[in-house]
């Protein structure tokens, strides 16, 4: 146990019950006794930072949102991979092309140019009750790390029409005639040197080793 130092957990179906959405007192237990232990608690989840649930009385050291494109702690923000604002800008115009409402997400928030069923059933899921901003167009000229919007695969060629920086389209519904999708930035490298030794453990076994 002496060798771990940070231990990082996604939220959905990890520390969170995929049918309650709530975190069990068990699991609170198990991340106050590895903090006790001089472990540091990191959330790595593809939610922004406006929905990552609280942990009861237990405070994160850090945070890996949006699928790692947004990550910070305490003192500020650690690293920062956006999507281009060109690109953004591009992708807002095209999903506009086939009669598609986007919302974008922020450090700070989620704003969205208009809704459909799609993209409330799949903010509800994080229990968000996602509105039509009002400033839309001036939030999506902050920096944005996620576009969400609800689509068909054959629109996918159409939305990424014109972006220039390999955006990737994530399906996050498999089943349904229009599934939401996430458009996240490309991939950038780490630190040169940096070395991650990620071993994947269940709550159970965290519990054992705390």
């Amino acid at each position: 146990m002496n060798d771990i130092r940070i231990a990082f957990f996604d939220v959905d179906g990890t520390l969170s019950n995929m049918k309650t959405g709530r975190i069990s007192a068990k699991t609170l237990e198990c991340l106050h006794r590895l903090q006790a232990r001089g472990v540091r608690i990191c959330i790595a989840t593809g939610r922004g930072p406006c929905l990552v649930p609280q942990l009861g009385d237990v405070r994160a050291d850090a945070f890996l949102t949006c699928s790692g494109a947004l990550c910070y702690d305490a003192d500020g923000v650690i690293f920062s991979n956006p999507i281009p604002q060109p690109d953004v800008q591009r992708i807002i115009r095209n999903a506009a092309g086939i009669g598609r409402p986007v919302a974008v997400l922020t450090k700070e928030r989620i704003a969205a140019n208009a809704l459909d069923a799609d993209l409330i059933q799949y903010y509800a899921f994080a229990d968000w009750q996602i509105t039509a901003a009002p400033d839309f167009e001036a939030v999506s000229r902050q920096p944005v790390y996620q576009v969400v919007m609800s689509c068909l695969a054959a629109d996918h060629a159409a939305i990424l029409a014109g972006v220039e920086n390999a955006a990737r389209l994530t399906p996050t519904g498999k089943n349904t005639p229009a599934a939401t999708d996430k458009i996240a930035p490309p991939m950038r490298p780490t630190t040169a040197g940096f070395r991650p030794v990620i071993i994947p453990l269940t709550i159970e076994e965290l519990r054992y080793l705390s």
